[in-house]
């Protein structure tokens, strides 16, 4: 990896060299760092200006370990360059971005003026959140809503399969379900006849709902809960709220 580091290095300098002998000046050098934060990014090129009266100067090159560690030789070849370029046009001709100074520049230090680069990167693995609506219905959801549900208290109408909110959330997608997953899972069949009384089975769903850490206030203002009680009662959604009310633990 020095070794790979030290080629980009040369190749900066011997852009300036390039663009200096063009254009018969002296251009001031700038550090060339390599950053492990950059993982889509190849390269990005620094610039600063005290105030609006003051020239533009280059102050860094920053190019990244992880698309040079993936691309060692394409990556030598066009993006030390392309940063190098950005440098000199700001420094020469005060122009920022891929304009017609920097289109120029490139030509003189030999390259193409290409702006985007299409090397392998290193992307960043995407969140996903399992979730279950308030008819039972599991499907996963981006990182985003999962934070507006979550912290915002936001709501999601999903067409024919009822509503999403934070009682739903069951886990990370690819890891093993929360304690609120296991009581607010999908709903089972009825219990038979020889479990008990109406009033036998309410008791013994409140203890469990309260052994897997879910509290009263949660319970009985989930939906998904609630589904999942008044399937074991055979009641409905609001008798089994009453159930709960007369039967939770404390």
């Amino acid at each position: 990896m020095i070794q790979r580091q030290r080629a980009c290095r040369l190749r900066v300098e011997a852009a300036f060299v390039a663009a200096e002998a063009h254009y018969s000046v002296t251009i001031p050098r700038v550090p060339v760092t390599f950053s492990n934060s950059q993982k889509t990014t190849a390269g990005t090129a620094h610039y600063y200006r005290s105030s609006s009266y003051v020239p533009y100067h280059g102050t860094e090159i920053r190019l990244s370990n992880t698309v040079l560690r993936l691309n060692s030789e394409e990556f030598v070849k066009r993006t030390p360059g392309h940063e190098a370029a950005h440098i000199i046009a700001v420094t020469l001709f005060q122009e920022l971005g891929h304009g017609p100074k920097w289109r120029e520049v490139m030509g003189v230090i030999g390259q193409p003026a290409l702006r985007a680069h299409n090397m392998e990167v290193q992307r960043k693995k995407v969140k996903k959140y399992n979730y279950v609506t308030s008819t039972g219905y599991k499907l996963e959801i981006s990182a985003q809503r999962h934070g507006k549900i979550q912290r915002r208290g936001a709501t999601y109408t999903v067409r024919g399969e009822g509503k999403l909110d934070k009682n739903g959330f069951v886990g990370l997608v690819g890891k093993p379900p929360s304690k609120f997953a296991m009581a607010a899972d999908e709903p089972k069949a009825p219990a038979a006849p020889s479990k008990g009384s109406k009033k036998d089975i309410a008791t013994e769903m409140c203890k469990r709902l309260k052994a897997h850490g879910m509290g009263y206030d949660m319970v009985i203002n989930s939906d998904v809960v609630l589904a999942k009680f008044a399937l074991e009662l055979g009641t409905t959604a609001a008798q089994a709220r009453k159930y709960i009310k007369g039967h939770w633990p404390h």
